[in-house]
């Protein structure tokens, strides 16, 4: 539940990752977010997919949580559905969903966040839906291998401020639930 959660944002780390994805090459590039359990990749993630100059530079976004266990075309589906919210691909197979991927990125500049990835067999098991039209399209990962793939931003540790203003909110949080004062 996203009630109880307690965040920080990260304003530096936000704008490098920004950058990575509106700077970089023309070609496809992969960016990885990296870091322990915990530490915040997912949120990161979420803050630049909705930040307006993210939001203003990619004709398509789309968001896919992979995690541990994962079925391609399940991930397919999620990423159409982001893309294509009025059309029902369930009833497509694995191949057709795969081209019909490929053919909605096709000459549009795409970013595609892929959330939680433990290894390189997802990315390449999705690979040839994304194509490289030398446009700037991006695909953005988090994970906690650091070896994974791609560009690899290590999310730094919280500095000492940054700490602090999360515990304070995140003792808001069990005051208002009721506990002691005192906690």
């Amino acid at each position: 539940s996203t009630v109880d959660k307690a965040e920080v944002a990260l304003q530096d780390e936000e704008d490098a990752i920004i950058d990575k994805l509106i700077k970089g090459p023309k070609q496809l590039d992969i960016i990885s977010i990296v870091g322990m359990a915990g530490l915040g990749k997912t949120f990161l993630a979420r803050r630049v997919y909705r930040d307006p100059k993210v939001t203003s530079y990619f004709h398509i976004r789309a968001w896919c949580c992979i995690s541990q266990t994962y079925c391609k075309k399940d991930l397919l589906l999620q990423i159409l559905a982001c893309i294509n919210q009025k059309t029902q691909f369930s009833e497509m197979n694995q191949a057709d969903l795969a081209d019909k991927l490929r053919k909605c990125l096709s000459q549009n500049k795409y970013l595609i966040v892929l959330d939680d990835v433990w290894d390189t067999e997802a990315l390449n098991a999705l690979r040839l839906s994304f194509p490289d039209h030398t446009i700037g399209s991006r695909i953005l990962l988090t994970s906690r291998d650091h070896g994974i793939c791609g560009t690899p931003h290590r999310l730094r540790p919280l500095e000492e401020p940054e700490s602090w203003d999360l515990l304070q909110k995140k003792l808001a949080i069990i005051r208002k639930k009721g506990y002691a004062p005192e906690l």
